[in-house]
């Protein structure tokens, strides 16, 4: 409820008049994919919506999306009801490091945001919650922590269970460093799966692939692959 009136009792003859502005906040927060960025390609969310794409650990059978060192997806998330209760969609990454390291993982979202970086190695049953963090529509935030060779997770999702409609975008980044100088997938190392994306990539600007960081994939970076 918002209300006006008058701050004194007496003197103001009945029919005086006011003006009122109501400032929600200022503008919305609206983001666009940035260019080279991975679509995640999830299914919209909606009433009674189950998750079998990314959901992870909460999904009925676990399912979780490759995710490689150095890669942004640029995603979407919402909440909803399923069967009269409140839920947000949750989206988990997957990747096995080849070796430890400091990771970082974040960016912004349309929606209060928030992020897990989590050690995997012990299965969902088992899972180690490393860092977490959130962060306002729209605001910056980026989480590290130092993972171990394995599986890990990168969590992201509202940090709220309802107001948010299902679409809304989200971008996050995990950063990192590659073993290998031609580890494309940022499996910890090169082999025919990294020779395959780089050949799909090539004559783009694909940030995984241009592994020289010219603006281009070419045979400059075939050839930093195969040495």
């Amino acid at each position: 409820w918002t209300g006006a009136g008058p701050s004194v009792f007496a003197d103001i003859p009945c029919g005086a008049g006011y003006w009122a502005e109501l400032d929600c906040g200022g503008d919305p927060c609206e983001l666009e994919c940035p260019p080279g960025s991975t679509p995640e390609n999830e299914p919209p969310c909606g009433p009674d919506y189950e998750d079998f794409y990314n959901g992870g650990c909460n999904s009925a059978v676990p399912v979780f999306q490759p995710i490689s060192i150095n890669e942004t997806i640029c995603g979407e998330s919402g909440t909803f009801t399923f069967q009269g209760s409140n839920y947000r969609d949750t989206d988990w990454f997957e990747i096995d490091f080849a070796s430890a390291q400091t990771v970082t993982w974040g960016g912004q979202a349309e929606f209060p945001f928030l992020v897990f970086i989590i050690d995997g190695t012990g299965g969902c049953g088992g899972l180690v919650i490393l860092n977490s963090g959130t962060a306002g529509p729209c605001e910056e935030l980026v989480i590290s922590a130092d993972v171990t060779a394995g599986v890990h997770w990168m969590w992201a999702g509202p940090s709220v269970f309802t107001g948010v409609d299902c679409g809304a975008l989200y971008i996050s980044t995990l950063g990192g460093e590659s073993a290998c100088a031609g580890d494309v997938d940022g499996d910890g190392d090169t082999d025919v799966d990294d020779l395959l994306l780089l050949l799909a990539a090539w004559g783009t600007s694909n940030p995984d692939a241009d592994l020289n960081n010219s603006g281009l994939v070419d045979v400059d970076d075939l050839l930093l692959l195969l040495a």
